[in-house]
């Protein structure tokens, strides 16, 4: 659609019916929207074309002459308005140029752009509006039988390490075990075991010879031992440490607590007082604790 010479991408939402324009967040991501006036809206003239169309001639010869990712499809796709450029949409979560002052991690957010790589996993669908990923994955049985794969080969990788070390007559526990003792001799070291690979030496050999330990948890110590049966108060207190004396209330004696613990009437008589007697808003406030023995 032009809209104040712009190119916005259209797409006829299959759940409704209804024509809907391509808006992205740099926070969330790709969405569909019908308000015409939502700033997010793409300008699809503006959107920069990575790659070249070489990639494109690549991609094809790879599908067709080699059988390669047959499952992509470029129909399916959203493509550049200019129909002489076979790029096709496609929405990432990309670095965006910035950093997080706290970790100086690089920030990442999500931009739209058009990709002569019609099998990025990024490129958008038509079908569902969403990127595309691997459609060879939507077929139950292709994602079974992958899944079978890679499993077996993980399998035969960890049989093949596992058979070669038995015939090398190597111990990986026992040879991490020597390094955290420092034992450079028994290990055929010309120089001393720095005492960082030693702490690291234990730190590995604990977590494949020793359960791992959680950190202590006062509340699922509660749960486990069927303490925790019912709600509990939580007290939230100045974070400076003072208190307002016309908002805390105070007890003299034990008798004093036991009787306020029965009948909560007294913890509002500094309040009621400032309104007139029996209003709606003094009856909403007063608390009836049952006896003890009750």
């Amino acid at each position: 659609m032009e809209n104040q010479e712009q190119e916005w991408i259209e797409w006829v939402d299959p759940a409704d019916d209804k024509l809907k324009y391509c808006a992205v967040s740099s926070e969330t991501g790709i969405y569909w929207t019908e308000d015409t006036s939502d700033p997010l809206i793409l300008d699809a003239s503006e959107l920069p074309v990575k790659d070249s169309i070489e990639d494109c001639i690549r991609q094809l010869a790879e599908k067709y002459k080699m059988c390669k990712g047959k499952q992509y499809e470029r129909f399916n796709l959203f493509r550049h308005p200019d129909q002489k450029t076979h790029a096709y949409l496609a929405v990432e979560k990309l670095p965006d140029g910035t950093r997080d002052p706290d970790t100086n991690k690089v920030n990442r957010s999500y931009f739209a752009y058009f990709t002569y790589k019609f099998k990025r996993v990024t490129c958008i669908s038509r079908i569902t509006g969403r990127p595309q990923g691997n459609p060879a994955m939507q077929n139950k049985e292709y994602a079974r039988s992958t899944s079978a794969k890679a499993k077996a080969e993980r399998k035969r990788k960890l049989a093949n390490a596992q058979d070669t070390a038995r015939k090398l007559n190597f111990d990986p526990l026992k040879r991490l075990a020597l390094y955290a003792m420092g034992d450079s001799e028994r290990l055929g070291l010309k120089e001393d075991v720095k005492q960082s690979i030693q702490l690291k030496s234990i730190e590995i050999y604990l977590k494949y010879s020793h359960q791992q330990m959680k950190p202590y948890s006062p509340q699922e110590m509660e749960r486990l031992k069927g303490t925790d049966t019912g709600p509990r108060i939580n007290i939230i207190l100045p974070s400076d440490g003072s208190e307002d004396e016309k908002h805390v209330i105070t007890h003299k004696d034990q008798q004093s607590l036991d009787q306020y613990l029965k009948s909560g009437h007294s913890a509002y008589d500094g309040i009621t007082s400032e309104w007139e007697d029996g209003t709606e808003e003094v009856d909403k406030l007063k608390l009836n604790l049952p006896d003890e023995d009750e």
